[in-house]
């Protein structure tokens, strides 16, 4: 059944986003959505009603946002969002040219060839593999509303 995206549409102005983590978690805020009352995590178990059913995320980011240069100069940026193989990739590609079936990219790090198409996605093969380039030369994808600076990284990181 397909959703009405109007649904997931709000404004959110800058300022009610908190662009550092809270060295105390317990301090983070928290929207509840039918009051539209905000408090803070520690005040959780105050809103809670009977029964409730809690599913904890213990997920983890990978470091699969790429930042490089090409060889002819310009900046290139890839998003993995999908291994395919031990070279091949689904991905966002973020450059500034134009992007085309066979077009071969040599970059800092790494060459990669255009091989499929579909919409704003792309199917890469690589000189080297997904894993390899991921591990060495990637980095957390952040969310867009948060500043991308190199210290928030650990936050994104950590394991609990």
């Amino acid at each position: 059944m397909p959703y009405e995206s109007k649904l997931f549409d709000y404004n959110l102005p800058k300022e009610s986003i908190n662009q550092n983590p809270y060295k105390n978690p317990n301090n983070s805020k928290l929207l509840i959505a039918d009051s539209k009352k905000i408090i803070s995590f520690k005040k959780f178990n105050t809103v809670i009603k009977s029964p409730s059913l809690f599913i904890l995320n213990k997920s983890t980011v990978r470091n699969v946002r790429v930042k490089t240069k090409k060889t002819t100069d310009g900046l290139i940026e890839i998003f993995f969002l999908e291994i395919l193989g031990d070279n091949i990739a689904k991905c966002l590609i973020k450059s500034s040219d134009t992007k085309k079936l066979n077009k071969i990219y040599d970059l800092e790090y790494f060459q990669f060839k255009i091989i499929k198409i579909d919409n704003d996605t792309f199917h890469i093969h690589t000189n080297k593999n997904i894993n390899e380039i991921i591990n060495n030369y990637g980095r957390t994808p952040l969310p867009p509303y948060i500043e991308d600076r190199s210290k928030k990284y650990k936050y994104y990181n950590n394991q609990f």
